[in-house]
């Protein structure tokens, strides 16, 4: 994402081509296309969020260790064929992901430069 952005003036413009770039490296069929193309959204909008790739990368690593553990539990297998099932329950974990990610790091809410003085005056004790 980092990269792709560089090579344009506009934000968006990053956005779009990392989700392009992403789904062209993903061979599944196109109900996996698309639900790669919403993943690389989600990836892509963490990144900007956090200003690294760091998040994003945890989620990457968390959904294909999910995947492969549920294959090795015997709950599928590892295909380009992807199902509706398949795409509804991975991006399903992506937006749980996101709720608790966003919880932790405060994204809704407006940080004043006091907060963090009080937090730790009230946690030192």
């Amino acid at each position: 994402m980092q990269t792709v952005g560089s090579w344009f003036r506009a934000a968006a413009a990053g956005l779009l081509g990392q989700i392009v770039i992403f789904s062209l490296v993903h061979p599944y069929n196109l109900i996996g296309v698309a639900e790669i193309a919403v993943s690389a959204l989600i990836y892509g909008l963490v990144t900007v969020r956090t200003k690294g790739i760091e998040a994003s990368s945890a989620l990457h690593i968390l959904n294909s260790a999910i995947e492969i553990f549920m294959v090795g539990f015997g709950f599928g297998l590892i295909t380009a064929e992807q199902t509706a099932g398949q795409v509804l329950f991975n991006l399903g974990f992506k937006i749980l992901y996101l709720i608790f990610a966003a919880g932790k790091l405060h994204w809704f809410r407006d940080l004043k430069k006091d907060d963090a003085a009080e937090f730790s005056a009230e946690h030192s004790k």
